[in-house]
């Protein structure tokens, strides 16, 4: 596997990064990156490493020696691919429970994983594809996986869960969030 380079876009003073970067492995070039914006943050990060391979995590991801194993295989397996792990919550509750079986059912049905799932690609391509899209208030992600679909580029399961905060969905209601993840989620993949 050639060089992780490793991009973590952070909001105002955020502090959960802290925890993640005791759990990331050593020879990985790992890149804090603060922007304006989310896609502004990941692009610029992007734009500075150094690495072959490009790994997008949240700050409040949890990465366990099994997903890290599990990705390293599959680099070398399937290096041309847009790479992503399954999720899971840390709050174990029922309700978050069915919200991690969603987004991976929809990843598998639809190969249309979302950031929180810490998307992986090789450099070059990504730079091929343009990068996240800087002109949307929302969903970069979704917009950039669209984007490597319509590029003919495979969308692949690591084979691993990355485990994640419920924060968004305990601050903004779980039914809100919920709906609202789905809506924004349709509206722009009929759109794209």
């Amino acid at each position: 596997m050639g060089r992780l380079s490793i991009i973590i876009p952070l909001a105002p003073n955020e502090t959960q990064h802290e925890a993640l970067l005791l759990s990331l492995p050593k020879e990985a070039e790992v890149i804090l990156s603060q922007e304006a914006t989310r896609a502004k943050s990941l692009n610029a990060g992007a734009e500075k490493a150094t690495g072959e391979f490009l790994w997008f995590l949240h700050a409040d991801s949890q990465v366990s020696q099994t997903a890290l194993a599990k990705l390293n295989q599959a680099l070398k397996n399937q290096p041309k691919n847009l790479l992503y792990f399954d999720l899971g919550f840390t709050d174990g509750s029922p309700l978050m429970k069915l919200n991690a079986w969603g987004a991976n059912l929809r990843s598998r049905l639809f190969h249309n994983p979302f950031g929180d799932q810490g998307l992986c690609i090789k450099k070059t391509l990504f730079d091929e594809l343009g990068g996240y899209p800087e002109n949307v208030q929302y969903g970069e992600d979704n917009l950039f996986v669209i984007r490597a679909h319509k590029a003919g580029v495979d969308v692949s399961p690591v084979g691993a869960t990355l485990t994640t905060s419920a924060r968004k969905y305990i601050n903004g209601g779980w039914f809100k969030t919920t709906l609202m993840h789905q809506y924004l989620w349709w509206k722009q993949r009929l759109s794209a």
